[in-house]
């Protein structure tokens, strides 16, 4: 620059050293000055990531960003997306970003906040300085106070219609700092914990996204496979399955996939049937595609007790756990665990499907296994689990079946397991844990051998009642091994007893024969008359069902002679309702009422519904047998009473077609079709073969 004279004649030399865009050397200004120049606009920062190349599916996740963060408001609209790792938050964010890019032309901010990573999360301060230095702000680092730089990115914020994706938040610290404070912006949040303080100051939606639907994992796979997916579609549908739905499982085994053109799909389906070599098959050297290390980065934020809380759900039997065994396999109050498992829902590491039940998808239980493997967590909560479940089912027990023979063990302590408010509850608890007490005899430890058999023989009451007679097979011939092993002779001669009437009620009569048959040998031997009888009884029974009446009548008799000595009013009547069935196979139809009236006067006197119900429905169909068709329905209907109150759907099904029966030899056909109609639907729900006999029989009056 050159030299200039100022008005008192004084030289001075001014030199400008770096380039500044504009400058104005003026001495006296009068009025406005204005400067400008098209290197002082704001910059457009386009921070996004590319878009997900083979997004699928979501779509109502998007209608929510949409209906939510495309609004006009005074504040800015907040989307917190949470779940579980690998369960594509971060592909929605990007994807929704991508879509609505002409809403924001003053730009799209990305963060990741590394809320899961090795190293300590993204500080906040860093983040802001970030987007201050996007729009062009010089040295934000010399605002040492974070609020002080939070302040000024809201001041370049207001009045633009910018879009901030805040990436892999861990907590709501990470995040409230770089907020705006207009509501011409917007604002996503992605983490895999809910953040619902961010959700309540800032009115945020929470889009929780769960597992992939088996459709859209299969168009995952077909956009990255090709045409092997329409060729296979069941071994896809398979694959989805065995991934649990998770997207990064599934991108992960695409691309896999997708390199080996020569792999059949049902080949690749049976190499991840082995769930150990299904979690190697799905990590990958790099991280950023590795299940195996999406998972580690959620364990390992995880507090003491909550990691060890989640090591041990990959032991414990059963997909679906309650509270209550949850505490007794932790050895804690219910409170606790209540507590700890809601950390791990927060932090999408357990799911809670029903209030107080909790569940892991298949690929975090495997890992959870894995990582328990590797801590040792050892057999010790299995083996209070088992007595948790041991006490609940006798509690259980005792009100389905009142006065059953109960064995000495699994009756010894009454304080422990669930308290059931009365048979009602005890059957719903029944229904509710059937998956998971099943899972149980899935367990292999030797030292559980005494715990098997007394939780077959006590679940055995229920599965009668509820018609579960694969799992009274399944369980009973695990038991029977157990007691075996134990060389408990006595535990073996019940067990076989109650597999017998398993096999029984699926008329595999030869088997069940052999099974009672063994077990009164063993009663014989041990001098206990009781179970022998029991033997004697439940051979007469298969005996009746192979039609060879006269020798089933033989054997009825000896054991109700038994059971009337000793006072045995429930085993007398059971054994009196089997007579009455063979006297009237026999056609004595008289000696068949009478033997029904003495098993229904006998269950009044208990006055338990299930016996009751199971008496008035032999009486009325020997009544109907006899065409004696008035005491036949008044029979029937104190039958279908008490099924409904004892809550047999069996017994109720039997009442009601015996009734429909009756309606249609005395030509109620209107309500015959009620009768049957309804008979139908509860054999259908238990999956009786009997449904198909009524639908016949009701096909029949389509024409009346």
């Amino acid at each position: 620059m050159g030299e200039s004279v100022p008005l008192d004649g004084t030289s001075v030399f001014n030199r400008i050293q770096r380039n500044f865009g504009v400058a104005a050397q003026i001495g006296v200004v009068h009025g406005n000055l204005t400067v400008s120049s098209a290197g002082d606009a704001t910059p457009v920062p386009q921070q996004l990531p590319g878009d997900v190349t083979h997004f699928t599916g979501r779509d109502a996740e998007l209608r929510r960003l949409d209906q939510h963060l495309l609004g006009s408001s005074p504040v800015p609209a907040v989307a917190v997306i949470s779940g579980p790792a690998g369960v594509g938050k971060s592909a929605l964010a990007v994807h929704w970003a991508h879509r609505v890019k002409e809403r924001f032309p003053d730009g799209r901010l990305f963060a990741d906040l590394d809320g899961f990573g090795p190293d300590a999360p993204g500080s906040p301060a860093s983040t802001v300085s970030s987007f201050l230095r996007a729009f062009g702000v010089a040295r934000p680092d010399e605002w040492v106070d974070l609020s002080e730089r939070a302040a000024h990115l809201r001041t370049m914020l207001s009045g633009r219609h910018v879009l901030l994706v805040l990436d892999n938040a861990r907590s709501a610290e990470q995040v409230r700092s770089l907020l705006p404070g207009c509501g011409t912006c917007a604002v996503i949040v992605t983490s895999r914990n809910r953040l619902t303080s961010v959700a309540v100051q800032q009115a945020a939606v929470n889009v929780e996204l769960g597992l992939l639907p088996v459709e859209e994992g299969v168009e995952l796979l077909r956009r990255t496979v090709g045409a092997r997916v329409a060729a296979e579609r069941p071994a896809a549908a398979e694959i989805v399955d065995q991934c649990g739905g998770l997207p990064l499982a599934l991108t992960v085994l695409a691309h896999h996939t997708a390199a080996r053109p020569a792999l059949r799909l049902a080949d690749l389906a049976a190499e991840l049937v082995d769930e150990k070599r299904r979690l190697d098959i799905l990590s990958t050297d790099d991280p950023m595609f590795s299940v195996r290390a999406a998972l580690f980065k959620s364990y390992r934020g995880l507090g003491i007790r909550s990691a060890a809380t989640f090591r041990l759900f990959g032991h414990l039997p059963g997909r679906q756990l309650s509270v209550e065994a949850l505490a007794a396999a932790l050895g804690t109050d219910g409170a606790t665990a209540a507590s700890t498992l809601n950390e791990l829902v927060r932090e999408h590491l357990v799911m809670e499907p029903q209030l107080g039940r909790y569940s892991m998808h298949d690929l975090l239980r495997t890992y959870a296994a894995e990582v328990g493997h590797q801590s040792s967590t050892g057999s010790a909560p299995v083996r209070r689990m088992f007595d948790h479940y041991l006490a609940s089912a006798v509690r259980a027990d005792r009100l389905i079946t009142p006065g059953r023979f109960q064995v000495a063990d699994a009756a010894a302590d009454l304080e422990a397991g669930v308290a059931h408010a009365d048979a009602e509850a005890a059957r719903n608890w029944m229904r509710a844990e059937l998956p998971t007490l099943i899972a149980l005899f899935q367990v292999e430890d030797l030292a559980l051998d005494a715990h098997l058999w007394q939780l077959a023989y006590t679940l055995r009451g229920y599965f009668y009642l509820a018609r579960e007679l694969d799992a009274w097979l399944r369980t009973h011939e695990v038991a029977l091994g157990a007691a075996t092993r134990l060389g408990d002779r006595r535990a073996e001669a019940i067990t076989r007893n109650n597999l017998g009437m398993a096999f029984a009620a699926v008329r595999r009569l030869d088997e069940a024969a052999v099974q009672h048959r063994a077990a009164l040998a063993l009663f014989d031997a041990l001098c206990d008359g009781r179970g022998a009888s029991d033997s004697v009884a439940n051979l007469g029974a298969v005996l009746s069902r192979q039609q060879r009446f006269e020798e089933a009548l033989l054997h009825q008799r000896q054991a109700l002679r038994y059971y009337l000595d000793e006072g045995l009013v429930r085993n007398s009547g059971i054994t009196l309702r089997s007579m009455s069935n063979a006297h009237a196979a026999l056609g004595q139809l008289d000696d068949a009422a009478l033997c029904a009236e003495e098993a229904l006067s006998l269950a009044l006197v208990r006055e338990h519904d299930m016996d009751i119900a199971q008496a008035a429905n032999t009486l009325g169909a020997v009544r109907e047998r006899a065409q004696d068709y008035v005491h036949a329905e008044i029979a029937l209907r104190q039958a279908l009473a008490h099924a409904e109150r004892g809550g047999s759907a069996h017994e109720q099904a039997r009442a009601r077609w015996a009734l429909g029966r009756v309606a249609m030899a005395t030509g109620h056909t209107a309500d015959a079709r009620t009768f049957l109609g309804a008979a139908m639907a509860f054999y259908r729900r238990i999956n009786s073969p009997f449904a198909d006999s009524v639908s016949d029989v009701l096909k029949g009056l389509s024409g009346r």
